[in-house]
C-alpha cells in the first residue's frame, strides 16, 4: 500500500510541477507519414525506416539529423530488419513481394549504390546472421518440397551451400563471433532443440533436449562466443536462459509470470 500511495503522491507532483522543465521533443518523421522500424547505422551516422506507401512499405534513409531524407529502391509488402555486415558497409534485408514471396536484398551504403537481390535458390528465403569475415551470409530457407534448412551465400560469389551438410530435420544455424562453430536450432513436431556444430556442420552434438528451447531475438550468440542465449517456456511461460557451450548446465535469468523473450546481447556481453 505505502507503494501505491507514494507512486499517487509523485504523479500529483508531476502534475503541478512545472511542465517547462521537460526536455522538447522532437518529431523526425515526416508530418502525418506511415513509419515503422526507425534505426541507427552502426556509425550513427545515418538513420533508416520503412514508410508506407499505399499497399507497401518503402525503406528510406537520412543524415542522423534528418536533414536530408532520400528515399531508397527498396519496397516490400511487409517489414524487415536491417541486417548489417560486421564492418557496416552494407546489410541485408528481407522483403516480401506478392509474386516470389520473402527473398534477400543487399545493399551497399556508398552513394548511388542500387541493391541486388542475392540468387537464393528455390524457395522462400530470410536473412539471419552474417559471418564474421563480411562475405557470407546465413539464411533460413523453405524449400518447394517443403523442408526447412539453413542455408549460407557468399555474397560476392553467389556461391551457395548447406550449413549443416548431414542434418535432416528442419533447421538453421548462426556463426559464433570468431566463425569457429555454428549454434543449430532444430525444429521437430512438438519440440525445438539446440545443438552445436563446428564450422563446416560437422560434428554435431545436442546441447539441450527438453525441445522447449528457441532463438528470438538477435543472434544468440554471446560477444565472447561461450555462451548462448535462448527462450524456454518450460514452464509455460517463456523465460530467457543462458547456456554455455562448454557442456555446462544451462540456467534461467528470468523466472516469474510475465513473458519474457527475444533477447539482446550488449555489445561488451
Amino acid at each position: 500500500m505505502k507503494r501505491v500511495l507514494l507512486l499517487g503522491a509523485l504523479l500529483a507532483l508531476g502534475a503541478c510541477g512545472d511542465q517547462s522543465t521537460l526536455p522538447p521533443v522532437t518529431t523526425l518523421s515526416p508530418e502525418k507519414a506511415n513509419v515503422v522500424g526507425a534505426g541507427y547505422s552502426p556509425d550513427g551516422s545515418r538513420m533508416y525506416w520503412w514508410q508506407r506507401d499505399g499497399t507497401q512499405w518503402a525503406l528510406w534513409v537520412s543524415p542522423a539529423d534528418m536533414s536530408t531524407p532520400q528515399r531508397l529502391p527498396i519496397t516490400s509488402l511487409g517489414t524487415g530488419n536491417l541486417l548489417w555486415s560486421p564492418d557496416g558497409s552494407r546489410f541485408a534485408v528481407t522483403a516480401y513481394f506478392s509474386e516470389s514471396g520473402f527473398k534477400i536484398r543487399l545493399m551497399d551504403t556508398t552513394a548511388g549504390s542500387a541493391p541486388r537481390q542475392l540468387q537464393t535458390g528455390e524457395g522462400l528465403a530470410q536473412a539471419i546472421n552474417w559471418h564474421p569475415d563480411g562475405n557470407r551470409l546465413a539464411y533460413v530457407t523453405i524449400l518447394s518440397n517443403g523442408d526447412v534448412v539453413g542455408m549460407a551465400i557468399n555474397v560476392d560469389s553467389g556461391l551457395v551451400y548447406r550449413m549443416v551438410p548431414e542434418e535432416v530435420r528442419p533447421h538453421w544455424a548462426f556463426w559464433s563471433p570468431d566463425g569457429s562453430k555454428l549454434a543449430v536450432q532444430i525444429m521437430e513436431p512438438g519440440l525445438a532443440t539446440i545443438a552445436l556444430a563446428d564450422s563446416a556442420g560437422g560434428n554435431i552434438r545436442q546441447l539441450t533436449t527438453e525441445g522447449f528451447e528457441t532463438f528470438r531475438g538477435s543472434p544468440p550468440w554471446s560477444p565472447d562466443g561461450t555462451a548462448l542465449v535462448y527462450t524456454s517456456n518450460r514452464t509455460g511461460t517463456d523465460d530467457i536462459w543462458l547456456l554455455p557451450v562448454n557442456g555446462d548446465s544451462a540456467r534461467p535469468l528470468t523466472n516469474d509470470v510475465r513473458e519474457d523473450n527475444s533477447p539482446f546481447w550488449s555489445p561488451d556481453g
